[in-house]
C-alpha cells in the first residue's frame, strides 16, 4: 500500500481566469474556493502534505491561511495557454528540494464538491492498479470506475 515516503497533493492555482476572474479565491458556501479543495486533501488519509503553486500574493496568504503550503511559481510567458502540468513540474522538482516521493496527486483548486473519503478510495484504487503498474506515479481525482 502506501509505504514509509511523504504523499503530496499538488494544487495548481494562478491568479488569471479569462472566463470568471479571481475564481480560485472567490467565496463559495462561506470560504474561498481554494479553500475547499486544501481541506479536502488534508482531510485525505494518504496525503501528508497540501502544497498550492501559484502566481498570485492573494492565492499565495489565502492557501497559507488554510494551511498549505506555497510554492511560487516562476512568471512564465503566456500563462493563459499553460496547462497545469508545467506548473506541477515545477511544484514537483520544488518539493523534491525537500523531501522524496514517488506518489502525488493534483487536486483543482475549482472542484469543492470532492469529499476526503472520494481522494482515499480513488488512492487505494491506484495503489491496486500501481502494483501492477510500478512506473504511475500519480492519483488523478477524475478516475472513472
Amino acid at each position: 500500500m502506501k509505504g514509509n515516503k511523504k504523499i503530496p497533493a499538488i494544487i495548481p492555482a494562478r491568479g488569471g481566469s479569462r472566463r470568471l476572474p479571481r475564481k480560485n479565491i472567490l467565496p463559495f458556501c462561506g470560504h474561498p474556493l481554494i479553500a475547499w479543495s486544501i481541506e479536502q486533501a488534508k482531510h485525505c488519509k494518504y496525503v501528508d502534505d497540501v502544497w498550492v503553486t501559484t502566481d498570485d500574493d492573494e492565492i499565495a496568504a489565502i492557501s497559507a491561511e488554510y494551511g498549505a503550503r506555497v510554492i511560487r511559481r516562476p512568471d512564465w510567458p503566456k500563462p493563459d495557454e499553460l496547462s497545469a502540468l508545467m506548473p506541477t513540474l515545477h511544484a514537483i522538482g520544488e518539493i523534491r528540494n525537500e523531501y522524496d516521493f514517488d506518489v502525488h496527486t493534483v487536486p483543482l483548486p475549482t472542484d469543492p464538491v470532492w469529499h476526503p473519503w472520494d481522494y482515499d478510495r480513488e488512492f487505494e484504487r491506484f495503489f491496486s492498479i500501481a502494483e501492477k503498474n510500478p512506473k504511475m506515479t500519480q492519483v488523478s481525482p477524475y478516475c472513472k470506475k
